[in-house]
């Protein structure tokens, strides 16, 4: 019911919407205002410092997939000319020897020994020394237990055998960089020594040869038993 005076129109200054019943739409405080593009921030936020060098810029430094396990600074392989060289050391320290007594032991068991041959035209040994036999039998023995010493115990627990110290060389552990230990050590020996006693020794050739074309410088028992070989003191 109209009293004689017009609607009641808020002024500006009170808040009110310009052009109210207008068809005007009200605009928000600049407390709430948005700038098009950029997601809003409370008075007083702060953003993040950014780094200077973006990391989605930067390249992935880690090791990659398929390379092989070795220790960050580690020293450079082995080269398969010194490899071989050390495997002749250990091999001729551990000949000389049983040279030696199985030499003294046969030449103690036939320096008395005389030959009888029977009406057949057979001839039988005589007077031939037990004890020069024995001898004879310990040499080979005593090359085993050098090796397993030199080449199992030793290097297992040092990384190095007479010959590979001599060669400064180290066996260690690919994914370590460490010596592995005489368990290992025994475990390595042994398939070296298998690897000998196939096919008359064609694979244990094969087996040297390997770190000619292998990426790791490898052998096929490394390969098995996880040991790589590097320069070391």
């Amino acid at each position: 019911m109209s009293n004689g005076h017009d609607p009641y129109v808020p002024p500006p200054e009170h808040g009110g919407a310009q052009g109210y019943g207008s068809g005007a739409q009200s605009q928000p405080g600049p407390q709430y205002q948005q700038y098009q593009g950029q997601p809003y921030r409370p008075q007083g936020y702060q953003s993040a410092p950014q780094p200077s060098q973006p990391y989605q810029n930067q390249p992935y430094q880690g090791q990659q997939y398929g390379a092989p396990a070795r220790r960050v600074g580690s020293a450079p392989y082995g080269s398969w000319g010194s490899r071989v060289g050390a495997y002749l050391i250990d091999s001729l320290l551990s000949a000389v020897p049983m040279i030696v007594i199985s030499g003294l032991g046969l030449w103690l068991a036939f320096k008395d020994s005389y030959s009888v041959e029977d009406i057949n035209g057979n001839s039988t040994l005589h007077n031939v020394s037990g004890g020069g036999v024995a001898l004879a039998l310990l040499g080979p023995l005593v090359a085993l237990l050098f090796n397993l010493w030199n080449r199992a115990i030793r290097q297992g627990r040092t990384g190095q055998s007479l010959g590979k110290k001599m060669l400064h060389l180290k066996v260690v552990d690919e994914r370590t960089g460490q010596p592995t230990g005489a368990g290992v050590g025994f475990g390595r020996y042994l398939l070296e020594a298998v690897a000998g006693g196939i096919s008359g020794g064609l694979l244990l050739i094969v087996d040297l040869l390997w770190p000619l074309w292998d990426d790791t410088k490898q052998t096929l028992h490394d390969k098995i038993v996880h040991t790589i070989v590097v320069r070391g003191d």
